[in-house]
């Protein structure tokens, strides 16, 4: 074609009668290669594209999957197209490293944007744990935390009912108050506070009051549920709905822990409420309509999947408060967890796991940029801060709606202060980064106190303990209790550890010196429960807590040697050794034939004397035909228990099965592969969080049983990931592996 294209005026192309479409594309760079490379694509129009996603809460892992479906408008072959991914998707998508890849890089106010060559992608992003409140691992005393409990609930019945639907300061100091109340033990609070919770929020939840006021109701129009009476415009113009409809999901997950029949009789109504904002399927129906009315609500809608954070504005046009977002993302992901052992469904709670996990990382990455990769560094000559509240379509800004004070921009993005607000201090040296850009002292920050210590605290509770009790007086006397409680408890755990996961969602990992705390919520009717992390520690939870376990390590026993061998008959001999003994009372021997699902076969008493060292030996006389997993159970008298490393025996492979040793492996990998044809394995060693550390290893597949290494010795001592791949794409596996 001819065409002409005069400088900030209008493009022109004369096009041939057989030329119908014009397709315009920003190149990343000047290269003949790249030119190439999007002329193959040009013509491949998007004509569909699909978000799914899916939580393993035994892997702590949320795999979310982006697909384009492309035609060929000229009937020539169609070879996909090209996508640009965010730095919160290329961090943890094995798309950016394999075959797809390429290299290059478009810069934008959200960091580096990455080139792949594929029409689908996947990220696979960890889950570093969540609470409804922190447990008690406490250098605080009892009696303090009381005397604020009692004045808190002396002083509810003048609490002030919100003038709209916006409920921060009256759910949020209800439900921290009300689980305090319940760990300490203070049981009049705790029945003072639940009384006042329920009552507060099943008046919103049922529209039968004779004013009509305080209730929801439902626009055919727009497709949503709007609170009145409503304010900063979340009904009219559907400004900041998320951040409203957060207090209300929050509260409502909060109290089925304590109140089941809750869950039966509102349970719908809140979970309409959920899907009025993110509703998790494009087709629902009206659950009181026997589905005629479909679709209720529109595909998640103030969430948007693949800039990985929500937009407050009805246009889709900013969001300022990221942190209301991510606390109505934890109240559906609580929600689902404290729901769940009533409705058997884990919808809510995978939904909720979608939008915490993602948005959490999206608030890491450009709200607080901490990896300073975003905001600071790239713009650095115009834009002095590494902070951004402002996040547009276009950029951002560091700046409020309501002011420009330090406090209101950093304060903005943490509140409100509640036990799941560990999400802020997950890299605890990026924390003080972000807590040093305010700059001023407690006595200038206008109201914000409680949320500006809650952050200081995850790097620093010594002195947020120091600030609080030189500044007492500017807590208000509904915030007390918690300030206390949280600074004190991280006085005690000191800061979180993101590198350790859980099998369940409720959790958190802290560590101080050598020592680590492991915090689990186990919700009413999920234990008791045997919850394992990916360090090897595990411990039997109790049900309906939030119970911290403290681990040093001072080693029970010397393990000398664990062995799992194939003998003649076709069953396997389990032998082990130590040196030293101390406190233990039995070794449980157990297998499993996928490493997830363990059966004890045998139980040994200590036979050690004096702290001694002793031998050991069973049998397994049924082994499965595969790979059987062999692993020791260590308990001790007070009933602490450990594990052995795992050892493999392969006992005629199938197709497809993997055998991976030696694991815990300290240099050379030795990955066994059964292939039922010729094919091509593509190995990638990924860290807890889903970052490539060692590319691309391809090898070639022959039929029958293929022997494949990998080296390891560059990595540290930890916890990774084998992603396995053929060469069409199919995933293998996820493999944990373990290097000493």
């Amino acid at each position: 074609s001819i065409g002409s294209m005069t400088p900030g005026a209008n493009f022109n192309a004369d096009l041939p009668d057989a030329a119908k479409f014009v397709t315009v594309a920003v190149l990343p760079d000047a290269s003949q290669a790249t030119l190439t490379l999007f002329a193959q694509k040009a013509f491949n129009f998007v004509t569909q594209t699909t978000h799914t996603y899916s939580f393993n809460e035994a892997t702590a892992t949320l795999t979310t999957n982006f697909a384009s479906t492309t035609t060929n408008v000229y009937g020539a072959a169609n070879t996909g197209t090209l996508q640009a991914l965010y730095r919160h998707q290329w961090l943890y998508s094995p798309q950016v490293t394999g075959a797809t890849s390429t290299t290059s890089i478009y810069p934008s106010p959200r960091g580096d944007m990455k080139l792949i060559n594929s029409s689908t992608f996947q990220t696979m992003m960890p889950h570093l744990g969540v609470l409804p409140n922190l447990g008690w691992a406490n250098t605080g005393t009892k009696a303090t935390i009381n005397a604020y409990l009692n004045a808190f609930a002396a002083s509810i019945g003048n609490m002030p009912t919100a003038a709209d639907g916006y409920n921060k300061d009256q759910f949020t100091e209800l439900t921290t108050n009300l689980q305090i109340a319940k760990q300490v033990g203070n049981t009049a609070a705790f029945n003072t506070i639940l009384t006042q919770l329920r009552s507060r929020l099943q008046d919103w939840l049922v529209a039968n009051d004779a004013d009509y006021n305080r209730y929801f109701a439902y626009s055919p129009t727009f497709n949503h549920m709007s609170h009145y009476p409503n304010g900063f415009g979340s009904s009219g113009t559907f400004v900041d709905a998320h951040f409203h409809v957060g207090y209300f999901v929050n509260a409502a997950a909060i109290l089925a822990r304590y109140d089941p029949a809750f869950v039966i009789n509102y349970g719908p109504m809140v979970e309409t409420v959920i899907r009025s904002i993110a509703n998790e399927t494009k087709d629902m129906t009206d659950p009181g309509s026997n589905g005629t009315v479909s679709p209720w609500f529109p595909y998640l809608k103030y969430f948007d999947p693949y800039a990985g954070h929500s937009w407050a504005d009805a246009k889709a046009t900013d969001q300022e408060s990221v942190s209301e977002a991510i606390h109505f993302a934890t109240g559906v992901l609580l929600w689902g967890e404290a729901s769940s052992v009533v409705t058997g469904s884990n919808i809510m709670r995978d939904l909720g796991a979608l939008l915490y996990i993602t948005e959490s990382e999206a608030a890491r990455q450009y709200w607080f940029d901490v990896d300073n990769a975003v905001n600071g560094a790239p713009y650095a000559n115009a834009y002095n801060h590494q902070h951004l509240t402002m996040l547009y379509n276009w950029g951002g800004n560091y700046a409020t709606f309501f002011g420009t004070e330090p406090e209101f921009i950093h304060g903005i993005t943490y509140l409100p202060a509640t036990g799941a607000s560990t999400w802020l201090g997950m890299n605890a040296a990026a924390a003080a980064v972000e807590y040093a850009q305010i700059g001023q002292n407690y006595a200038g920050w206008d109201g914000w106190g409680q949320e500006i210590n809650a952050l200081q605290a995850t790097f620093s509770a010594t002195n947020a303990i120091t600030a609080f009790n030189a500044n007492n007086g500017l807590w208000s006397p509904d915030k007390k209790a918690f300030t206390y409680h949280w600074d004190h408890t991280f006085d005690s755990v000191g800061v979180i550890d993101p590198t350790v996961n859980a099998d369940i969602t409720g959790y958190q990992v802290f560590k101080k010196g050598i020592c680590k705390h492991y915090m689990i919520y186990m919700p009413p009717g999920k234990g008791p429960k045997i919850v394992t992390f990916t360090d090897g520690q595990a411990f039997n939870v109790p049900d309906d807590t939030v119970i911290t376990y403290y681990v040093c390590p001072t080693l029970p026993l010397t393990l000398l040697s664990f062995s799992a061998k194939l003998n003649h008959q076709k069953t396997v001999n389990l032998d082990w050794t130590t040196a030293s003994e101390i406190n233990i009372n039995r070794f449980e021997l157990e297998t499993s034939s996928d490493g997830v699902q363990w059966t004890k076969i045998n139980e040994q008493l200590s036979t050690a004397i004096s702290n001694g060292g002793a031998s050991y030996h069973c049998t397994d006389d049924h082994p499965t035909s595969g790979i059987n997993y062999y692993r020791l159970h260590i308990i001790e008298n007070d009933n602490v228990f450990s594990y052995s490393k795992i050892q493999v025996v392969n006992i005629g492979m199938q197709s497809g099965q993997l055998n991976i040793y030696p694991n815990p492996t300290e240099h050379i990998m030795h990955i066994e592969w059964m292939s039922i044809d010729q094919d091509v394995a593509y190995l990638q060693l990924l860290d807890v969080l889903g970052r490539v550390l060692i590319a691309h290893h391809s090898a070639e597949l022959s039929v029958g049983i293929n022997l494949l290494t990998l080296d390891s010795s560059s990595l540290t001592a930890g916890t990774y990931i084998l992603h396995v791949t053929t060469k069409s794409g199919a995933l293998v596996g996820d493999y944990k592996v373990i290097k000493k």
